[in-house]
C-alpha cells in the first residue's frame, strides 16, 4: 500500500506509513492506481515502488506529462529523476530539465547542500547605508545633476539583494557515480526528503548487499559454505521489506540450492 503523503510503499496489511507515520486507509479511491501509474515509468516489470519524493508534482506528471517541477522516484532497483532539478558540475549547480535514470547500487550518498553567498547582501546593506548618508549631504550641498548618483546607488543596492534572494537556498542532493541531481526543498516538505532520503539509504544498501553476496557464492567453497538456512532468512526479510521481489526471491532460492548442489557433488 502506498502512502498518499509520502509515497512510501508499506506492507498491506500496516495500519500507519512506516515512514511519516500517517494513517493508511485501504479503501483510498486513487490508492489503487498509483502503483500501476509508477510501473509504467519502470524498465523492468520486476520494479515495484519504494519511495517517491515531490509526489504531488509525480503525480501532475503522471496525470499531464507536465515537467514543470522535477521529482524522484526511487524503485527496488533503480532512481528515476525527471523534470526542473539542479545538477552539479563540480562545485557549482546548473538548473536544467532532466530525465535520468541510476542504478540504486551506484547511490553514493545523500544531504542537504546550503547556498548562501553573504557577500551579496553585505554588499547591498554597504550601498544602502551609503545611500541613507548621502540623501541628506545631497541635498545641502549637490548640485542637481549629481542627484543621479543616488538612483545609481538604489539599484545597485536593490540589484545585488535580489541576486542574494535568489541564490540562496537549500537543495537536496543525490549523489550517484559520475554526477549528482538535487531539487530545491521549498518543492516539498523536510520530512518528505529525510524519509525518502532513509528509504533510498535502505534500498541502496540492500543492493550492494545482494551484490556482495552473489559475489560471495560465486567463490563459494565447504570451508567458507554460508549457511542457507541464514541466507533464506535474510532473502525472506528483504522480502517481507519490500526490497524485493516473489520473483527474485524464488530465483535467489532456486540459484542457492542449484550453488549448495554442485559444491555437493564436487
Amino acid at each position: 500500500m502506498f502512502c498518499p503523503k509520502c509515497g512510501t510503499n508499506n506492507i498491506d496489511q500496516q495500519k500507519f506509513c512506516a515512514s511519516c507515520g500517517v494513517e493508511l486507509i485501504s479503501n483510498q479511491p486513487a490508492q489503487p492506481t498509483a502503483p500501476l501509474k509508477f510501473d509504467s515509468m519502470f524498465v523492468s516489470p520486476e520494479e515495484h515502488t519504494v519511495a517517491v519524493l515531490g509526489n504531488s508534482m509525480a503525480q501532475t506528471f503522471l496525470a499531464t506529462g507536465d515537467l514543470s517541477s522535477g521529482f524522484a522516484v526511487v524503485s527496488n532497483k533503480r532512481v528515476y529523476f525527471y523534470g526542473k532539478a539542479f545538477v552539479r558540475n563540480g562545485k557549482r549547480f546548473s538548473v536544467r530539465k532532466e530525465s535520468r535514470i541510476v542504478d540504486v547500487q551506484d547511490i553514493s550518498g545523500t544531504g542537504f547542500v546550503y547556498s548562501n553567498p553573504i557577500w551579496m547582501l553585505i554588499v547591498a546593506i554597504i550601498c544602502a547605508v551609503a545611500l541613507l548618508v548621502l540623501i541628506p549631504i545631497a541635498i545641502s550641498d549637490w548640485p542637481a545633476e549629481s542627484f543621479l548618483i543616488l538612483p545609481c546607488i538604489f539599484l545597485i543596492a536593490l540589484g545585488f539583494y535580489i541576486m542574494y534572494s535568489t541564490k540562496k537556498r537549500t537543495l537536496f542532493e543525490i549523489s550517484f557515480a559520475g554526477g549528482g541531481i538535487a531539487f530545491n526543498v521549498v518543492w516539498f516538505s523536510a520530512r518528505e526528503a529525510q524519509n525518502f532520503q532513509n528509504a533510498l539509504k535502505r534500498t541502496s544498501d540492500a543492493a550492494k548487499a545482494q551484490i556482495a553476496h552473489n559475489a560471495a557464492y560465486a567463490t563459494d567453497t565447504p570451508h567458507n559454505a554460508h549457511s542457507v538456512a541464514d541466507e533464506l532468512d535474510r532473502l525472506a526479510k528483504l522480502l517481507s521489506q519490500g526490497l524485493i521481489t516473489r520473483e527474485e526471491y524464488d530465483l535467489q532460492k532456486h540459484t542457492l540450492f542449484s550453488a549448495r548442489v554442485k559444491n555437493n557433488m564436487q
